[in-house]
């Protein structure tokens, strides 16, 4: 469940939306032999901000989101706009898909949240293994070093 705000009063905090500027979707299956339901998810990046990480701390938010979404006992708190109980029907296939911006070792985001959501057992990483993917690690890390 989203954590209350520390930076905003409860009257400021009311009106915010979880999903705000970037995009959530429960998008119904299409009609085939048991699709996977889409989730697609484009997540704030966590960077842009300044020292009180509103947008690490959003980012992390709408990762934990889907942590809960998929899980039948933690989405007890999911509606959508209309207030309908929301949360993904227990073992029904999903695709969580789209740029998390998120990474639980580099980068600006809270690790913990993609590190909540990837060992969830409802969820399989696709580890991407492509040669181009192996490439491309290999440049960042001739760029970079090694991972932190």
């Amino acid at each position: 469940m989203p954590r209350p705000s520390v930076l905003l009063t409860p009257l400021a905090v009311a009106p915010l939306v979880l999903a705000g500027g970037a995009a959530h979707a429960h998008t119904p299956p299409t009609p085939t032999p048991t699709p996977p339901t889409p989730r697609p998810s484009h997540p704030t990046p966590p960077s842009f901000d300044g020292a009180e990480d509103r947008n690490g701390l959003r980012n992390a938010d709408e990762l934990l989101f889907w942590d809960d979404d998929v899980t039948s006992q933690k989405s007890w708190w999911i509606h959508d706009g209309l207030g309908a109980p929301g949360g993904l029907p227990v073992g029904e296939e999903f695709v969580v898909m789209g740029d998390l911006n998120s990474d639980p070792v580099d980068g600006d985001s809270v690790h913990s949240a993609i590190g909540s959501l990837l060992p969830n057992p409802y969820v399989q990483d696709p580890m991407p293994a492509s040669a181009g993917a192996a490439n491309r690690l290999r440049c960042r890390r001739s760029e970079h070093g090694p991972r932190r």
